[in-house]
């Protein structure tokens, strides 16, 4: 199955950088034509605002066109208005504005001269008009009669007709110029106008010989601005609706375009992901029911990662199951399965060493068929208790295919994931032989040996004694080694017997309320002998402290313990014996200042037969500490060897018995 290796979070990254690309680039295409939009919108209005003002100056020239045209008569009458203060110089302005507004286009350059040229001529006539009218409002103003201004027109049209022929000549050298395109010399210009003659005719009819030649140009020239400005207009408009529309319906593609893209990633990130996901889900339901698992997901991403660690769990779990399936078929020992129902699921090769039952026979059948009868009912109830507690150990004779019994010991654990018990059943029939064994040597030590060792040491007594008659201090120390010797072989019977009893669970105890510093003041006195001999001081513990025990037993376990402590102390020192209570319990302790206990013969030591290296190791039995632990452990206790320092500080054994202050009864123990 071919698949991209981008991790997801690269994938991811995509999904989400890609729509924003696409909105970048639109926005930046939307801010060109946005400032393309307002640059066209710009050069429009500047185009409305050159055709208006355009047809402002041909309105305003045609206005001064008329009033300069009108007889005189009617300019008097006017002569106070507006047009005659102030309308005489609105073609000036407005062409200036005009020539501000419409400079900015190359294009407008020479329309703008030849307007220029032909304009200068016929503001100057106006510009003279208007001084004629401020004169002719000056010298009304200043009163003159009537028949002095009649006198002073009349001199005025005398001077005006010599000067409109002085004109005329200018004007066609002028015109000549104007044709050529050439600049027209300062002394071409009209004159100014003479004080003290009649004024306006001569200059109007100048003015009207120059509006007959250059008016058509001066008009042509507006025109052409105007029709120019009108074209780039047409283009303008055009392109403002284009852009609508194109604007428009970019912007419907550029949506759609964005959605198809973003559902397209979509689309691929959720297959990207879906098919992984279904291929790890799948291959995790085959892993939990142990089913070969799907290929692994090729690439180098978290899911490619995971599924390889999901084929790596599954390979060292195979290799874990064949180990465990390889230990338990060739195991020592039967392992089995069994349900709530007591019946065997499954069972190791070993049942048919065991038992001589193959595997195939054991299953769905109930564990009470394969014990003997009179242990079937305490199997199931074995197995239910195993079931309940979540664990038990417990015996059980099973019966062998060939009619041989076997002992075995059952070892369970129950699973409550698996509701099954999971169990490990030794055979130790032979582990029951040798305790036989055991029990009939203790028995034939104790009827057999103790017997005639008592005997012995009877009669080694009474010849030491002298009853049989004086005998020669010679043989008096050999009998009195030999009566020594006899009762240590005592000792050791009765250790030995003790310690089977003990370990049988055979030796009742009785349990009466006595005091531990009377037993240890008593275990004292019987060793203060061997105390003394070895210049050994016993410092015992004060007060009462008194809890249920029997006496004589936990008395042999002091003396035990008091008579190590004598054994492995130097002369001269001091055995110290403790008493306090702490949480409930009675904590009496023994410490000496002999070699110590090693670390490592801490637990062992209180084995049968085993002792601490020392050269005094080989003066006892090696069952004393043996029988104390069992005799301690019986009243609810502990003993233990706690560290090698004692609380006076001499280097030495510590000793530590821990008691209940309230014991079992005599019956429990």
């Amino acid at each position: 199955m071919s698949r991209s290796s981008l991790s997801v979070s690269t994938r991811g990254l995509v999904l989400v950088a890609v729509p924003i690309v696409f909105q970048i680039l639109f926005a930046v295409w939307l801010a060109f034509v946005l400032a393309d939009t307002q640059k066209k919108l710009q050069a429009q209005w500047q185009s409305e605002e050159l055709i208006r003002l355009a047809c402002q100056l041909s309105r305003d020239s045609t206005d001064v066109i008329v009033y300069m045209q009108m007889p005189m008569q009617m300019k008097e009458l006017i002569a106070t208005d507006e047009m005659a203060q102030t309308g005489l110089v609105r073609p000036q302005t407005d062409y200036f504005r005009l020539e501000e507004v419409a400079s900015k286009n190359p294009k407008n350059i020479e329309p703008l001269k030849r307007l220029k040229s032909i304009g200068l001529v016929l503001f100057n006539l106006q510009q003279k008009e208007l001084e004629n009218a401020e004169q002719v409002k000056r010298e009304m103003a200043l009163g003159h009669s009537e028949k002095r201004a009649r006198m002073l027109r009349r001199a005025k049209k005398r001077t005006a007709k010599r000067a409109e022929r002085r004109a005329e000549r200018r004007a066609e050298k002028r015109a000549a110029l104007l044709a050529e395109g050439k600049p027209i010399p300062e002394h071409l210009q009209d004159p100014p106008a003479s004080r003290g003659v009649m004024l306006g005719a001569p200059a109007v009819d100048h003015y009207k010989l120059m509006l007959k030649q250059h008016g058509p140009q001066f008009y042509s020239a507006i025109n052409e601005l105007v029709t120019s400005e009108e074209e780039s207009m047409k283009d303008t408009n055009a392109f403002g609706a284009g852009s609508i529309a194109r604007i428009n319906l970019t912007l419907l593609l550029i949506a759609i375009s964005s959605i198809v893209v973003t559902v397209f990633l979509g689309y691929l990130y959720s297959v990207s992901i879906r098919r992984p996901l279904k291929h790890l889900s799948e291959n995790g339901r085959r892993l939990s029911h142990r089913e070969p698992l799907l290929p692994a997901l090729p690439g180098n991403d978290e899911f490619a990662n995971l599924d390889q660690l999901l084929h790596l769990n599954s390979m060292e779990i195979e290799e874990a199951l064949t180990h465990e399936r390889a230990v338990i078929d060739n195991a020592a020992d039967m392992i089995c399965t069994i349900d709530e129902n007591c019946k065997f699921v499954s069972v190791n090769f070993f049942v048919e060493r065991m038992l001589g039952y193959l595997q195939e026979e054991l299953v769905e059948r109930s564990a009470a068929d394969f014990v003997v009868s009179q242990q079937s009912l305490l199997a199931e109830e074995y197995c239910r208790k195993a079931i309940s507690d979540g664990e038990n150990l417990f015996e059980l004779r099973m019966q062998k295919r060939n009619g041989d019994f076997a002992e075995t010991r059952w070892s369970c654990m129950w699973s409550d994931d698996d509701r099954k018990l999971f169990c490990v059943v030794q055979d130790i029939t032979e582990e029951k032989a040798i305790e036989q064994l055991k029990q009939d040597f203790a028995d034939m030590i104790s009827h057999d040996l103790r017997s005639p060792l008592m005997a012995m040491g009877n009669s080694l007594t009474l010849i030491e004694a002298g009853v049989k008659g004086e005998i020669s201090p010679e043989a008096k120390a050999s009998v009195l080694a030999s009566a020594k010797n006899v009762e240590k072989l005592v000792a050791l019977v009765n250790d030995l017997l003790d310690f089977q009893k003990l370990k049988a669970g055979k030796m009742q105890l009785n349990l009466e309320p006595h005091s531990l510093q009377t037993i240890v003041r008593e275990a004292a006195e019987l060793l203060a002998e061997s105390a003394r001999q070895k210049s050994v001081e016993l410092q015992l513990p004060q007060g009462e402290t008194s809890l249920p025990c029997d006496y004589n037993k936990l008395l042999q376990t002091v003396v035990n313990l008091l008579s190590n402590a004598i054994k492995f102390s130097e002369p001269g020192k001091v055995v110290v014996v403790d008493l306090a209570e702490t949480g409930g319990n009675a904590r009496l302790c023994v410490s000496d200042s002999g070699p110590g206990v090693p670390e490592e013969f801490r637990e062992k030591i209180f084995e049968p037969f085993e002792q601490a290296p020392s050269s005094r190791a080989n003066e006892g039995t090696g069952l004393g500490l043996a029988i104390c632990k069992l005799i301690v452990e019986a009243h609810g206790g502990k003993i233990y060897v706690d560290a090698n320092r004692s609380e006076t500080g001499v280097t030495g054994g510590r000793f530590v018995v821990e008691l209940p202050l309230h014991a079992k009864t005599s019956q429990e123990a």
